[in-house]
């Protein structure tokens, strides 16, 4: 099964719908999740439900999660194949920049080891975030820089 985060506090719904969307003819078995209805779980509950949903022939779980839950210990049995960013980290001011970044690092380090970042190309802060990171990055987004 194919575990996907959809991470940021902003358009995961959204996310999720087009990624549904695009998939909706593969015929692939689909389950969307609000990161809030595991929120309550502990490690083996966690995977006893991932357990269930291959038994029940699940292909992708797409997981909404808000980046502020990242630290949650449940995360620690988790690991993705792909992360959806859907924040930009130059939106992010001030005293919470650091701990964006913090929860970022924390959020690659649920990456499995040939795991994809998905993430918005115009988020300028990403260039700093991204030279001690060892993973596969999709951008999307246009990058409205001077030539």
């Amino acid at each position: 099964m194919l575990i996907t985060a959809i991470v940021g506090q902003n358009d995961k719904e959204k996310t999720a719908n087009i990624i549904n969307s695009i998939l909706h003819n593969s015929r692939k078995r689909i389950s969307i999740v609000d990161s809030k209805n595991l929120s309550g779980l502990d490690g083996k509950l966690v995977k006893s439900y991932l357990a269930e949903l291959e038994r029940n022939n699940t292909d992708i779980l797409i997981l909404k999660l808000d980046l502020s839950e990242i630290s949650k210990e449940i995360y620690d049995y988790l690991r993705f194949d792909i992360i959806v960013f859907t924040d930009k980290a130059d939106e992010i001011n001030g005293e919470m920049e650091q701990n964006y970044m913090h929860l970022m690092k924390k959020a690659f380090s649920l990456l499995k080891e040939k795991g994809i970042a998905i993430v918005n190309a115009d988020d300028n802060e990403l260039n700093k975030f991204f030279k001690d990171i060892k993973h596969y990055i999709v951008t999307y987004g246009l990058i409205s820089r001077p030539a």
